[in-house]
């Protein structure tokens, strides 16, 4: 349907000059053919004319709007004319069923020359499905460049002027026809693909002189209209991901896996099967992500991270290079038999500079650069119930270097905030052929009250005795012994004062730590400096 209100310019020669006069302007009745898709401007049909104007010509310009009827009078016979349409190229011009946007003839005695423009509009309707076109999706950006502004590659050269761009919605279709002219050639490129689907093709068209389309893309036909509807699809975007044992001949099920964008949020966490984990439209195409590896089954090392690029067609690529089939499988070695190296991991919650009881638990990991981004094994839990302190051990590690930090749940380092401060976050640690335990301390310095702290206080008394093949020593004995009080069994994590205990005459003797708070303590001699 033409808008009815659209002026359509024409230029009018009369003996070789711009032609200046008066014109009858009749009107036709067009409104049974508003559903046709042309304009008739200059036919005069005197049964459906309404009565006219006159208007002036000046310098051969002249304007008409749908269903006019111009008629100029008075010319000398033998005199030629032309009249071409100038309006814009959107359209088609026929004139007497003919491609032509402009007559010439020679004024005949006695006759009246008619000449009929019909403007056939040019469409390019476009609608955004999926892959069966059955569907349509919504917001996916398009945009129409010429032909000659498009590289061969598909990317849109520098300073390219966008024809037209849609963003497919509720509307059924788009028709870029506004855009386009007949004889050129263009280029549809989509430019932003909903989140879960990948990037069309471009697709190329061809505008034919008589204003029908050439293109290799696929189409339907609109209901309502009749009109062709040309199919831009967009398939979605689809991941595999598999856990393998590192010869990659068998599924290991019971990782702990998660997937994040590259903003470091957790897109899903899942723990690994015997079949593959599938992300289907829900990863964006031109967006990198990272598989990191949280927990590996017994007898597993932890595997590093990786990291990949769901390309804009929807293909996979690590480092550059593409994926077969769009399966990413992440591999785990085995537990290293015989390697005793080992890691001792304290941590304390104090408060004001005391120890401080409280329900919570914490998490710590091995990683190997100082920056604490490269996990080099599981994320073990510390809880605190009910205590102030815990520790873990990290096993079967080999000779090295490794950064001890507190992490979330899902082995991101932890740094210090307004309500904690951690210290010791980041730790290094040596492994060496020498030194096979090493050990780490982490204090959460707690800054604000929070409600789960534990407030009762304890005293713990611990008695020295010394016999001699089971018996009561000398009554002439004397001697100074040592005790202190630590939060692990590896006596690696000393807390409070060492205390003196002296023996005399024999006699055993006692002494006390007081002001303990909640939580489990392990009692060690040692020497003066608190060395078991």
């Amino acid at each position: 349907m033409q808008d009815k209100e659209q002026s359509y310019d024409f230029y009018v020669e009369v003996d070789g000059k711009p032609f200046n006069g008066n014109a009858a302007i009749t009107q036709k009745d067009t409104e049974k053919s508003d559903d046709a898709d042309t304009q008739d401007k200059t036919k005069e049909d005197k049964s459906e004319n309404t009565a006219g104007t006159t208007v002036q010509i000046t310098d051969g310009k002249l304007s008409l709007t749908d269903g006019q009827t111009a008629t100029i009078a008075n010319i000398p016979a033998g005199v030629s004319y032309s009249i071409k349409e100038t309006t814009g190229d959107r359209y088609v011009t026929l004139i007497n069923d003919k491609i032509t946007a402009e007559t010439t003839g020679t004024v005949e005695e006695g006759k009246t020359t008619e000449t009929q423009f019909v403007n056939q509009v040019i469409h390019l309707n476009i609608t955004k499905t999926d892959l069966t076109g059955e569907r349509e999706v919504t917001g996916a950006a398009m945009t129409l460049y010429k032909a000659e502004d498009v590289n061969e590659d598909g990317t849109v050269k520098d300073g390219a002027e966008a024809l037209d761009s849609w963003v497919s919605g509720k509307e059924s279709f788009h028709d870029f026809g506004p855009a386009i002219k007949a004889g050129e050639s263009y280029v549809l490129v989509e430019t932003v693909a909903p989140d879960g689907y990948t990037y069309a093709e471009n697709i190329s068209f061809t505008v034919n002189a008589d204003g029908t389309i050439k293109t290799d893309a696929e189409k339907t036909t609109d209901k309502e209209t009749g009109e062709d509807v040309y199919l831009v699809k967009d398939d979605v975007t689809k991941v595999s991901i598999k856990k393998m044992d590192i010869i990659g001949n068998n599924e290991v099920a019971g990782a702990r896996l998660l997937l994040k964008d590259k903003e470091g949020n957790v897109i899903e966490s899942w723990m690994s099967a015997t079949e593959a984990h599938v992300f289907e439209q829900k990863l964006i195409a031109g967006e990198t992500y990272t598989l990191a590896e949280v927990t590996a089954p017994s007898g597993y090392e932890v595997a590093a991270d990786i990291t990949f690029t769901v390309n804009k067609d929807g293909t996979i690529s690590i480092d550059g290079k593409a994926v077969d089939g769009n399966e990413i499988i992440m591999k785990d070695d085995t537990t290293p038999v015989g390697e005793e190296g080992k890691l001792v991991v304290s941590k304390l919650v104090t408060f004001q500079g005391k120890n401080q009881a409280v329900n919570r638990t914490f998490y710590v990991a091995l990683f190997s650069d100082a920056d604490c981004t490269q996990k080099v094994s599981n994320v073990k839990e510390l809880k605190c119930e009910g205590a102030w302190s815990a520790y873990t051990v990290f096993e079967h590690l080999k000779d090295g270097t490794y950064y001890v930090a507190e992490t979330d749940e899902d082995g991101n380092k932890l740094e210090s905030s307004e309500v904690c401060k951690i210290e010791g976050n980041g730790t290094k640690c040596e492994i060496t052929p020498t030194q096979k335990t090493a050990y780490a301390v982490i204090e959460n310095q707690l800054l604000i009250p929070e409600d789960d702290f534990l407030n009762t206080l304890h005293n713990l008394t611990v008695t020295k005795n010394v016999t001699l093949d089971g018996e009561q020593i000398s009554e002439k004995y004397s001697g100074t012994f040592y005790v202190s009080l630590f939060t692990d069994p590896y006596y690696t994590n000393r807390t409070g004062d060492v205390k003196e205990l002296q023996i005399q005459n024999g006699k055993s003797t006692s002494v006390s730590f007081t002001d303990l708070a909640d939580g489990t303590y392990y009692v060690a001699e040692t020497d003066k400096e608190g060395n078991p």
